[in-house]
């Protein structure tokens, strides 16, 4: 009879921990499945801006001068909280059936176990809370930049990058935001943050390239460019022909325009459809369109 309850507890904990890795750590949140509606619906963004402002004055999950969260840990490790718990009360349990001389030392296994177990997993539910306030605060500034308020998304990825400053894609967006109010400067910086995060991803390094150029600084987008030296595998012509794309933006710039027109050409032969592509995504480039003489061809994407 002993055994059976053992092997009840054992399957009850098992199932309360996954209970608790699902709702806890692994719950998709509904504002990540509304997103694709909000973007056709601007009835509907307003609805979800004004429940989220709501959600946030009531949760207050970022007090002034609050640590940054932690970086996400693998989903692995989320699992040995619950699951040393459950170890730690299945001794706790079994020292009830032990024998006079064990049962103590199984009581203080399942002890040494839960206890410092169950803290941890209090100290996850606390964080939870300012783990949702972040994504709530993404999903508003996604919201706000579909209608066009980049001021008000900088300021929700401002508030975001409080508790998630190693999160090199936030700063990326929030420099974008930047750039869409005007303020070339300060998204540059945050360019400056996102590159220092990741300094091999190409596009922060096109994305300041890009910004330095619609400030009308060529010398800081040849400082960049000059900082691009990852090299271009044999054979991409995609990341050539992008590359090519800049290089003649900054001839451009300078006044060489028969130099621009030789990376641009130079970059069409590599990649047509990837160098309009780059053209069309980066306002920095539109002026190659005058400079070819020639409307974007769109081809296969």
């Amino acid at each position: 009879m002993n055994a059976y309850r053992i092997v009840a507890l054992l399957v009850f904990l098992v199932a309360a921990a996954a209970l608790f890795v699902r709702y806890v750590y692994l719950a998709v949140d509904r504002e990540f499945r509304n997103l694709a509606r909000a973007e056709n619906d601007a009835a509907y963004r307003g609805e979800e801006i004004a429940g989220i402002d709501k959600l946030l004055a009531a949760r207050t999950p970022i007090p002034d001068g609050g640590p940054a969260l932690a970086r996400p840990s693998p989903g692995g490790w989320r699992l040995l909280p619950p699951a040393f718990m459950a170890l730690g009360v299945l001794l706790l349990w079994g020292s009830a059936f032990s024998p006079p001389g064990e049962s103590a030392v199984w009581a203080w296994g399942g002890v040494m176990l839960a206890v410092p177990s169950a803290a941890a997993m209090l100290f996850a539910l606390r964080g939870r809370a300012r783990e949702r306030g972040a994504r709530l605060l993404r999903y508003r500034a996604d919201l706000r930049r579909l209608d066009g308020d980049m001021a008000g998304a900088a300021a929700d990825l401002r508030q975001l990058l409080a508790l998630t400053p190693w999160d090199d894609a936030a700063w990326a967006e929030y420099a974008d935001d930047l750039a869409g109010a005007g303020r070339f400067g300060e998204a540059r910086e945050a360019v400056g943050k996102a590159l220092a995060l990741d300094p091999g991803y190409e596009d922060y390094h096109c994305q300041s390239i890009s910004l330095a150029l619609r400030m009308r600084r060529p010398e800081l987008a040849k400082e960049d460019f000059s900082a691009w030296e990852a090299p271009i595998p044999p054979g991409d012509g995609a990341r050539g022909a992008r590359r090519l794309a800049y290089s003649a933006a900054l001839a451009w710039a300078d006044g060489n325009a028969d130099a621009a027109r030789r990376s641009a050409a130079d970059a069409i032969d590599l990649d047509q459809d990837a160098f309009w592509v780059a053209v069309d995504l980066d306002p920095a480039l539109h002026a190659l369109r005058d400079l070819l003489d020639a409307r974007p061809v769109r081809g296969k994407r």
